[in-house]
């Protein structure tokens, strides 16, 4: 019998199944955590809102004084412990924070919040010690220090590594002297502290870096494409004598402190995105049936009612996945403490992490765009928020690592997961014989299909490409996109079985969206076996008589 409080393992999803009451959906949320919410998404809309032509125009003064107004009403301190000043919440408090900023409306301060709270407080809340927690936290968790997190530089973005920014440590032993550049470092316009990658004797290691550090420059203001209200600057160091008392970690660990951030990172900009498809599906809905056209609203109209389901069907799933997410997260940091147990406990949802971030930051990008068509001339026009946010959402794709990098990282982490003996994906493929007719009408039996058709297509590649399969990016793609289908398809299944379970009178709309998601997985999964059995055919492989049984059956 599946323990409910135990939560699945990471990547396992595909071969195990996980039960309604293992899982955290977006019905579990208590009246008290709604509020939450609520509560962050109205003080974005009444106090930041009437103040977005401000912050458009980098007005970064008033930015930093909603931070620090946001800090007094708790809501930059989730995660940090009361002992630190902070309220000591779990992820699933945290997804909805998120997720109340990015209801708010404004992605400028969605990204301000997420840089310091975020990614710029998590490297020291986990893998910082005691003593500079108590130097550095509480600050933090107040706003009265800005936190910004500095990893690409001007040679390394994707391949963050690379990076060349060096700390050599001074002949007393007192300080490391750093030299190098960051690059496109949101908040650095007016971050106190940053996290900081550097090589020490050619290792990685991580240093807490003050502004006020003689050594210490900021370039100008990019000027980008979107996200106008937020600060992204160069930062310069040079022989800039940082104290060995600010070293994250060990030297040798600061790969360990980035990844795991990026992680963080990536599910909090997920949380985010589903704030902001609800919102923005609200805003529009409302411009669509107040607009007339012909005699009658949009919303009449058959082409934009297709728009609008497509749009609620992405809200749904895409919270459902996160919600998920959150819930395997809480648990698994659930009483571990800080330092490589948390960093452990992180790291065992990479691919469920990078998952969330991938779909999210797509189906953003595509509400944003039906937006501006449903609004017409009008979502040209900046005037109107159809503009911004389609500035805004585009480069979601980009942050916390390419969508391409991180399809990449779900493949890497079921690879390990394979080689590690952790889960086993092979298995199931060598042992396939024929799996059902898929059938969207019936869900339950659904799922195993798609299940059954991505393990067949993930094995087989890994058979016949082996060693090779890291080069073949095109057929990697495809199978990321196969493993986000079925896992987004799942999570969305598993709520309605507890939505059924308790009675919820809305199952029956969700029945029809789940229906929906299942479809969608499906062409996806087909179009992945078509290109894997293409390619094999271009290569000449002799492919197996089961996955033309699923080519010409299964799906």
């Amino acid at each position: 019998m599946v323990d409910a409080t135990k939560p699945l393992r990471g990547c396992a999803f595909l071969v195990e199944n996980e039960i309604p009451d293992q899982c955290f959906t977006p019905e579990d949320v208590t009246a008290e955590q709604r509020q939450m919410r609520q509560a962050v998404a109205d003080y974005v809309v009444k106090e930041v809102m009437p103040k977005i032509d401000r912050l458009e125009k980098q007005d970064f003064p008033l930015m930093v004084s909603i931070l620090k107004q946001a800090g007094a009403l708790g809501f930059l301190g989730l995660e940090v412990p009361e002992a630190y000043g902070g309220m000591g919440l779990s992820m699933i408090d945290s997804a909805l924070v998120f997720e109340g900023f990015g209801a708010g409306g404004s992605a400028s301060l969605l990204v301000t919040i997420g840089a310091h709270g975020g990614i710029g407080t998590v490297p020291l809340l986990f893998f910082g010690n005691d003593e500079q927690r108590g130097r550095y936290l509480a600050k933090l968790a107040t706003a009265e220090l800005i936190g910004a997190y500095a990893l690409t530089e001007p040679e390394s973005g994707s391949d963050a590594l690379a990076a060349k920014t060096k700390a050599e440590l001074t002949p007393d032993g007192k300080h490391y002297k750093v030299n190098g550049k960051k690059r496109f470092i949101t908040n650095a316009g007016f971050a106190d502290l940053f996290t900081v990658l550097a090589k020490v004797d050619g290792q990685n290691a991580c240093l807490l870096i003050e502004r006020a550090t003689p050594g210490v420059s900021i370039g100008k203001e990019e000027h980008k494409m979107g996200l106008k209200g937020s600060s992204t600057c160069e930062v310069m160091f040079d022989d800039a004598l940082v104290p060995v008392e600010n070293l994250l970690g060990q030297v040798g660990s600061g790969q360990k402190v980035i990844f795991n951030t990026l992680n963080y990172g990536r599910f909090k900009l997920g949380a985010g995105a589903a704030g902001a498809l609800k919102a923005g599906i609200a805003q529009v809905l409302a411009y669509a049936t107040a607009r007339k056209q012909f005699g009658k609203s949009l919303t009449e109209f058959d082409a934009i009612r297709a728009k609008f389901a497509d749009m609620v069907v992405a809200a749904w799933v895409g919270e459902s996945m996160v919600y998920r997410t959150a819930g395997l997260l809480a648990k698994n940091l659930h009483g571990v403490p800080f330092g490589n147990a948390a960093a452990k406990a992180i790291h065992e949802y990479t691919a469920e992490c990078a998952m969330v971030k991938v779909v999210l930051s797509e189906m953003v990008d595509n509400v944003v765009d039906d937006a501006v068509q449903i609004y017409g001339g009008y979502g040209y026009i900046e005037d109107y928020p159809a503009a911004r946010a389609y500035r805004d959402a585009r480069v979601q794709r980009i942050f916390e690592g390419t969508n391409e990098i991180n399809r990449m990282l779900v493949l890497s982490e079921f690879a390990k997961r394979q080689i590690k003996g952790e889960v086993d994906f092979l298995g199931p493929y060598q042992n396939l014989e024929r799996v059902p007719a898929f059938d969207a009408r019936n869900p339950q039996t659904a799922l195993p299909v798609l299940k059954t058709a991505t393990l067949a297509i993930l094995g087989f590649a890994s058979e016949k490409l082996m060693m090779r399969l890291e080069d073949e990016q095109q057929i990697l793609l495809k199978l990321a996109d196969m493993l986000m289908a079925v896992f987004a398809a799942e999570s969305a299944l598993l709520r309605l079985e507890k939505m059924r379970q308790t009675g919820n009178a809305d199952a029956a709309l969700a029945e029809a969206v789940v229906k929906v998601c299942l479809r969608q997985a499906a062409m996806v999964v087909r179009d992945g076996l078509e290109s894997v059995m293409a390619f094999a055919e271009e290569e000449k492989w002799d492919a197996s008589r089961t996955l033309n049984d699923l080519a010409e059956e299964a799906l």
